[in-house]
């Protein structure tokens, strides 16, 4: 597995994602989750599951199969980190992990939106939960500015 310090600056597309997780403070505790191509700066996944665990790499498969696979993944800690690592390896990923300024500046402002979001809607159920979370990331502005303007 190749775990490596990050590129300063994505030049295209899908070339890397950085995956983070929230617990959300509703009923049952659900974990979001938030996958955001760096590049774009676009969320590409939000996930709401009460067992993210079992879910995180099934969400990483379909992203692949809808949009291919990244080169690199930056994760911010270690909850998901072996798991991250165990699925990015046959795929030839590599995986950039650890407390970092540019994972929370791509990731944390999304996933706070995201949770406030799904907070002010109260919904009933995970089900719910979960279609908020899908309308809240395709009703994101399209065109944020690329990670290499933003970081200048």
């Amino acid at each position: 597995m190749k775990i490596n310090l990050m590129k300063p600056h994505p030049t295209r597309r899908n070339q890397a994602w950085a995956v983070d997780f929230a617990v959300l403070d509703a009923k049952g505790r659900p974990f979001v989750m938030i996958v955001v191509d760096v590049h774009t700066r676009l969320p590409l996944s939000a996930t709401v599951s009460l067992g993210l665990a079992d879910d995180f790499t099934a969400i990483l498969d379909r992203l692949s199969r809808r949009l291919g696979f990244p080169e690199e993944i930056w994760i911010d800690g270690g909850r998901h980190a072996q798991a991250l690592q165990t699925w990015a390896e046959p795929h030839g990923i590599s995986v950039a992990h650890g407390p970092s300024p540019q994972i929370r500046a791509v990731t944390e402002l999304r996933l706070r939106d995201l949770c406030m979001s799904l907070l002010r809607k109260g919904c009933a159920s995970l089900m719910e939960l979960g279609h908020e979370a899908e309308r809240w990331r395709q009703s994101y502005p399209a065109i944020p500015k690329p990670f290499s303007e933003v970081n200048q």
